[in-house]
Order: C-alpha cells, then structure tokens, then sequence
C-alpha cells in the first residue's frame, strides 16, 4: 500500500494558538511548527474485515480508542464496538481490545475526558451513552455521565468545551457544527455557538478541538459523496473560528473523523482503502 501524502496551503498551519488534542493533556505551543508531513497507516490496529473509524487519543496518545465494524463478521454478529490499543514505542500499538463487550448496543464515536475516567459515545439509534473506569487500569463500566443530544463531539479547553456536529446521524446533510461551554466540570453545558462557521454544502460533524480550544480539525461534506478534513483556529476562547482552510490528503479517499492529538503534532483520521476505513495518521514538522 503507497503512503498517501499530505499537502496543505503553505503558511496553513503557522498560525498561534496550537494546542494539546481534545480529551488530552497538556500542550506546548507549536508556533515554530511546519506543516504536516506524509501519511500512513496506524500500526497494528486494523482487523480482518470491517471499518475502523472515529479514532481518540488520551494520555499522550498513550491510548488510541476508535469505533469499530470488525465484529460484524461474527457468528452471530455483533454491534459495533469501540477497542482501545495501547502504544508500545513510537507510532506502533498493540493489538486493540473491546473497552466492554457486555453492553449489547453499538457504541461509535468516542471522546474521552481529560483525566481519561469517562468515555462518551453514541449508540445505534444515535442516543447518548458513556463509560467509567475508576482509574486508568481499571474495567470500563456504562457510566451515568452524559453529554448534550448532540451528534459526533470532541471535548476540549480542559473539558471545559465541546464542539459537535449539530445532528445525532452522522451522514445528515444538515449537520453543522456547535459549540457547548461550562463554567466548572460540575455544571451543565450551555450553547456557544450554532453554526461555529458556515456549513458545507450537505453537513459538517466528527470535529476534535485542541486542549487550548483553539484549534479545530473536522469532516467536511462538500459534495454529496466523500468528505474532506478542515481546518479552523481562533485568537481566544471569546471569539468565533475563523474560515475553515481544507487539508487535503491526495489520493482523496473519503477523508474524516479527524483527531488531534494530545501535544498537538499528530492529526489521527480514517481514509477509505479497498472499500473499508483504516485509521491513518500524520505529523507536523518542526520549521
């Protein structure tokens, strides 16, 4: 399989305001950065059969969860599922597992909090479930934690916001993005904003926010089949993103559910190869 190549506007990228992925911790400022270089695959990851989609990364990227169709296959079938792997040097992980395989309902497209205890997601009928672990060794059990009935979300700003496609279905073309605050991690959330920036012509969703808040990757439908990555930032958590510039992969191979991550050096995303998603990923260079 060729290397897929990452080619973005030149200055794209060298804007402030760089910060940790969504559902990490921690950030540096990542002025001095170039743009992102080549892409490939995630090692390890990908099953026999079956898409993997919807990647989020927590402690560093120490631990990469994403959602998963490999267990479709299965006598009987079963659900989607989202599987953590844990990274063992570098860019490689290890064979990923289930994070719970006795709740009987799919569970796609997770983001994790910043201490990495609670894991939000959606099931198959597009409502909202969660997961708890009491510490980062522990068993996930459903939780009782739950977000806004929004669609695909990303925590961020310290999980003080959350950005999210404005439809519960992932594929609706009239999705736009929104953006949810709180004052303290014990109070609810309230709207921000809605739409963040203007909508692509059939539906924005799977956005992931930077610890900072002010960095913004997500999927954008431009046209009515296939989906390109966006990108937008703005100068304070008060002000509104500015306009989306698009990261373009080439070859286009239905690009989405992009994820930055934790120090902000890495955006994970799935691209289409062979008619499934795998999970691929690329890094940004020092200038």
């Amino acid at each position: 399989m060729s290397a897929l190549v990452l080619v973005v506007a030149t200055g794209c990228f060298s804007k402030p305001g760089f910060g940790g992925g969504g559902g990490g911790d921690g950030g540096t400022d990542p002025t001095s950065w170039g743009d992102f270089m080549g892409a490939q695959p995630v090692a390890n990851v990908a099953g026999a059969s079956g898409s993997d989609f919807a990647p989020t990364v927590w402690s560093n990227d120490g631990e990469l969860f994403f959602s998963s169709e490999r267990f479709q296959a299965d006598t009987p079938p079963q659900p989607n599922r989202i599987l953590v792997a844990k990274r063992t040097t570098g860019t490689t992980f290890d064979a990923p597992n289930p994070i719970n395989t006795q709740v009987n309902e799919a569970q796609v497209h997770g983001t994790i909090s910043a201490d990495g205890l609670d894991l939000f997601c959606q099931t198959s009928s597009y409502q909202q479930q969660s997961f708890h672990r009491n510490d980062p060794t522990a068993l996930w059990l459903p939780g009782t934690k739950h977000l806004p009935p929004v669609g695909p979300a990303d925590l961020g700003a310290h999980d003080l916001r959350l950005v999210a496609g404005s439809a519960p279905d992932h594929n609706d073309p009239g999705s736009a993005l929104v953006e949810y605050a709180r004052t303290s991690l014990d109070a609810g959330w309230d709207p921000v904003q809605a739409p963040m920036i203007p909508t692509s012509m059939y539906g924005d969703t799977s956005p992931t926010l930077s610890q900072d808040g002010l960095e913004m990757f997500y999927e954008a439908h431009t046209a009515q089949f296939g989906s390109e990555i966006h990108r937008s930032a703005r100068t304070s958590l008060d002000r509104p993103f500015e306009t989306a510039e698009v990261v373009t992969l080439t070859p286009d191979k239905d690009l989405g559910d992009p994820e930055l991550s934790t120090d902000g050096r890495t955006l994970y995303f799935r691209v289409l190869i062979g008619g499934d998603y795998q999970l691929y990923y690329a890094t940004r260079k020092p200038d």
